[in-house]
């Protein structure tokens, strides 16, 4: 499935012809649709078949959703300057390769693009640095240790000095985009109730189908705000929840401080994302029969950056041990002594 070229895409199109001029504009955008079409047709749909068992969707379906998450997220593609056509040019063509490492396992799949990229682009000398910085684009997009633990990925990119075709691009900022648009774009588009109810997958996979049948994500810009709406399904006659009712409420628990993180995490890195200020979290809870009546409705406290001065005393040490009352002070008591030792 090639989806129909989206107001993002359009824009991007005039933007790159300003830029570029007429001729240089129009064979780039060509570029990044015969990549399009390239992976709609031959990639995509064969990460289910050849990638990791048990995978959510990542499909043409997800590679569109994360662009409309991305379009969402900067606001004004169009009319805002500090959106340039090369760096929609380059969020465009990271995010099409973003996921495709997968139909070669989910491991690592983030620096796995190389083989792709080549059979869908014409990586010639003259796209090196393209591809090159593409691949740091897609590289950044997650990425853990060994260990299992998230690494900060963005650390190694350029706010600035990267470029290709002589024009500059913002690394930073387009990877930043890139990586929170596809922590948002979950929802039920990523499984489907046949999947869940007659399909083996591995036990582990399970929770990830069942959450995202759960979930709506509003990218509320003018609001400064994320929202993620949850609708879960109880059965309101056990008063001993089951054991995969607690492990999905667990684990939206989980993603809900994930998301946060990756809120925080990606303003850090961009002010394109700066708006983003809060995250709103609610659980309707349903009734698990045919009706789905409403039961109740949890309405969290929004989650924001603010804090009161005083409020966070003792906070800052456990983040930053260096803080820490005791090993400041031993820190000046070495000190201290190493100056009286020079002076004898």
């Amino acid at each position: 499935m090639v989806w129909d070229e989206k107001e993002i895409e359009k824009i991007t199109k005039r933007k790159l012809v300003k830029q570029l001029g007429k001729q240089k504009g129009k064979e780039k955008y060509a570029r990044y649709t015969s990549a399009k079409s390239y992976l709609c047709e031959n990639v995509y749909d064969q990460i289910q078949n050849h990638g990791s068992e048990g995978l959510t969707d990542h499909s043409a379906k997800h590679v569109s959703n994360v662009i409309d998450c991305a379009a969402k997220l900067m606001g004004d593609v169009k009319g805002d300057p500090v959106y340039t056509g090369i760096d929609c040019y380059c969020l465009l063509l990271a995010i099409l390769f973003h996921d495709v490492g997968n139909i070669y396992g989910r491991d690592d799949h983030q620096n796995k693009i190389d083989e792709v990229y080549s059979a869908a682009l014409n990586s010639t000398s003259k796209h090196r640095a393209e591809k090159i910085l593409i691949k740091s684009i897609v590289g950044a997009h997650c990425g853990k240790d060994k260990e299992g633990n998230e690494i900060d990925t963005m650390a190694k990119l350029m706010k600035s000095g990267d470029s290709i075709d002589g024009y500059s691009v913002r690394t930073l900022d387009v990877a930043a985009v890139i990586r929170f648009a596809d922590e948002l774009a979950e929802g039920p588009q990523r499984t489907s109730d046949f999947v869940s109810e007659y399909c083996n997958m591995p036990e582990s996979s399970t929770v990830y189908h069942e959450y995202a049948k759960t979930v709506e994500v509003h990218i509320d810009r003018n609001d400064e705000r994320v929202i993620l709406k949850y609708q879960v399904l109880v059965n309101v006659r056990n008063n001993d929840s089951d054991d995969a009712f607690k492990e999905l409420i667990k684990f939206i628990l989980a993603r809900v401080e994930k998301v946060n993180d990756e809120r925080r995490y990606n303003r850090f890195y961009t002010e394109w994302l700066q708006p983003f200020k809060k995250l709103e979290v609610t659980i309707n809870l349903l009734t698990d029969d045919d009706y789905e009546r409403k039961v109740s409705v949890i309405q969290f406290p929004p989650i924001t950056d603010k804090v009161l001065p005083g409020s966070s005393k003792g906070s800052l040490a456990s983040i930053y041990p260096k803080f820490e009352e005791n090993t400041v002070l031993t820190g000046i008591e070495n000190a201290r002594n190493q100056y009286n030792q020079r002076g004898k």
